[in-house]
């Protein structure tokens, strides 16, 4: 949220009504460039928005009596937005003109509908996927143990080998399940993060922070290699001596230096 946006919605009557009334700041950094970017698009001041409103009120009955509505539904149903994009400026809109006192029909755009919430973790396919990816039974055995870690924080000193299961899959045989109920967090506080703007612990769902699939994947693939990379220590190769000097050794040292 800049202070030039923030400048600018203070400009209005409106803006300052609906702006003023927003809970959080994360609230009102999204909801602010959503009612920004929709206010450049269609050619509109905050204020003028609110006035297509009332007017529409005074012609009841009359095509125009819905057209800060359909201004909405033309704009989500042309704009080039993913689906998400059109739940999130759809919301911050109707946030707009409810906290003005002038609320839009709750049918409005009602055919725009939130897909399939992403997973919190990656599915099995996925790590099937990272695991073709690797090249040692090493590595595949990690992949499949971190994935197999639904645990809280600070109980990995706790795991004990007989609290890993076996799931006798014999496409997968790295492929274990923890059963031990000590070593679960029941979905405690599985939602929290750490809030930039705030630096507090927060409820990331609530503040409408939610983390792609993609992002696990590249954390786990990430995570598999790191710790291979540790682990192939012996698979180091020195650098080659130059041509002419004595094998071995680090390279580029002065001449004659021992």
């Amino acid at each position: 949220m800049t202070d030039d946006l923030v400048a600018w919605i203070l400009k209005y009557e409106s803006g300052r009504a609906w702006f003023n009334k927003l809970n959080s700041d994360v609230t009102k950094r999204i909801y602010l460039k959503r009612l920004k970017d929709y206010c450049d698009a269609v050619g509109k001041n905050p204020d003028e928005l609110i006035h297509l409103k009332l007017d529409g009120l005074k012609h009841v009955g009359e095509p125009s009596e819905y057209q800060a509505e359909n201004l909405l539904e033309t704009y989500l149903a042309t704009a080039n937005l993913t689906v998400d994009m059109k739940v999130s400026f759809k919301t911050a809109i109707m946030s707009f003109y409810a906290k003005n006192r002038r609320r839009l029909e709750s049918d409005v755009a009602e055919n725009i509908e939130r897909g399939e919430p992403k997973k919190r973790c990656p599915k099995i396919e996925d790590i099937l996927q990272l695991e073709n990816a690797m090249t040692t039974q090493r590595d595949k055995a990690l992949l499949w143990f971190v994935a197999s870690a639904p645990i809280r924080l600070g109980t990995i000193p706790k795991l004990k080998w007989k609290d890993l299961i076996a799931t006798n899959d014999k496409d997968v045989p790295y492929y274990m399940l923890i059963e031990s109920a000590r070593l679960k967090g029941s979905g405690k506080g599985k939602y929290k993060g750490v809030n930039v703007f705030t630096g507090k612990v927060e409820n990331s769902i609530e503040n409408g922070v939610i983390e792609p699939i993609i992002v696990k994947i590249q954390a786990i693939k990430s995570a598999a290699e790191s710790a291979s990379m540790i682990l192939r220590i012996d698979d180091v190769i020195t650098s080659k001596s130059p041509k002419g000097g004595p094998g071995g050794g680090m390279p580029g040292g002065p001449e004659g230096e021992e």
